[in-house]
C-alpha cells in the first residue's frame, strides 16, 4: 500500500508541534490540511485508523480525560508533555460547553439549524431572543442580526453535539459576537434575569432543543400552545 498519505501526515503533526506546544486534536486536522484528512478517511475509514497505520514509533492518539471527542494525536518524544496540555485543554472546553449552555436555546440553534437553499438565519436583537429563517434577497430590518454561514455548523442535531462540537459552537458564537460589536453574554444574561429554574429554560427551549434540525423547519406550534410552554418551567 501506497505510505505517502502516511508520511504526510506524521509531516503534518510534526511541522505542528514545531511551531507550537498546544495539543493537536483528532478533530482539527481536517483544518490543518483538509485533502489530506479526506484521503486518509478514504483510505482507512477514519483518523484514528490512519494514525495506527502510521505506527506507534512515529503518531499516537492519545484521551487522557476519557471526554468523548478529545482525541489529541502525539509524537512518543512529546506525548507525557501533551496529554498534560490536553487536560488543560479539555478544562476550557469544558468552561466553553458551560458558556454556550447558557444562551437560549433558541440562539443556539441559529448557529446549527439547517437552512434551505435561498435562506438566511438571523437572530433577533431584542428580547425574547430567538433566530427567525429570512429570504436570502429580503431587505433586513435592524431587529435581526445575520447569523453568516462562516459562523455557523448547519445541520448539528445540537441534543447529541458532542463536546468538540459544542466547544466550537462556543467558538463561532464569540467570532460572531465580536463581528456584530456585540459582548457575547448580552443573551446569557437575559436569559439568567428572567428565569432561575432548570438552568433558566422554559418547556419550549427544552422541547426544540431535542428535535433534530431537519425536522426543527417543519414544526408548528400554534400560538396559544406556544404561550403556555413559554410560561411553563
Amino acid at each position: 500500500m501506497n505510505n505517502h498519505s502516511l508520511d504526510r501526515l506524521v509531516a503534518v503533526v510534526q511541522d505542528h508541534y514545531a511551531q507550537t506546544e498546544r495539543p493537536l486534536f483528532l478533530s482539527r486536522l481536517g483544518q490543518l490540511d483538509t485533502d489530506l484528512r479526506n484521503d486518509l478517511v478514504a483510505r482507512y475509514k477514519n483518523l484514528s485508523a490512519a494514525v495506527r497505520a502510521a505506527g506507534e514509533n512515529r503518531l499516537r492518539v492519545v484521551n487522557p480525560t476519557n471526554v468523548r471527542g478529545a482525541d489529541v494525536i502525539v509524537v512518543p518524544d512529546n506525548a507525557e508533555q501533551i496529554q498534560k496540555l490536553s487536560q488543560l485543554e479539555s478544562a476550557n472546553m469544558e468552561a466553553a460547553e458551560q458558556a454556550l449552555e447558557r444562551l437560549p436555546v433558541s440562539v443556539r440553534l441559529a448557529f446549527c439549524v439547517r437552512e434551505k437553499p435561498g435562506e438566511k438565519i438571523a437572530i433577533q436583537s431584542n428580547p425574547p431572543y430567538r433566530y427567525v429563517r429570512i429570504k436570502s434577497d429580503e431587505l433586513v430590518g435592524s431587529d435581526l442580526l445575520i447569523v453568516e454561514d462562516k459562523f455557523r455548523s448547519s445541520g448539528l442535531y445540537l441534543a447529541k453535539a458532542t463536546h468538540s462540537e459544542k466547544q466550537n459552537l462556543w467558538r463561532q458564537f464569540s467570532a460572531w459576537s465580536l463581528e456584530q460589536n456585540i459582548p457575547p453574554d448580552k443573551f446569557a444574561e437575559r436569559r439568567a434575569a428572567t428565569s432561575k429554574t432548570r438552568s433558566g429554560t422554559n418547556a419550549l427551549e427544552r422541547f426544540l432543543s431535542v428535535q433534530d434540525s431537519d425536522l426543527l423547519s417543519r414544526i408548528v406550534i400554534p400560538g396559544d400552545i406556544a404561550g403556555i410552554l413559554l410560561e411553563h418551567k
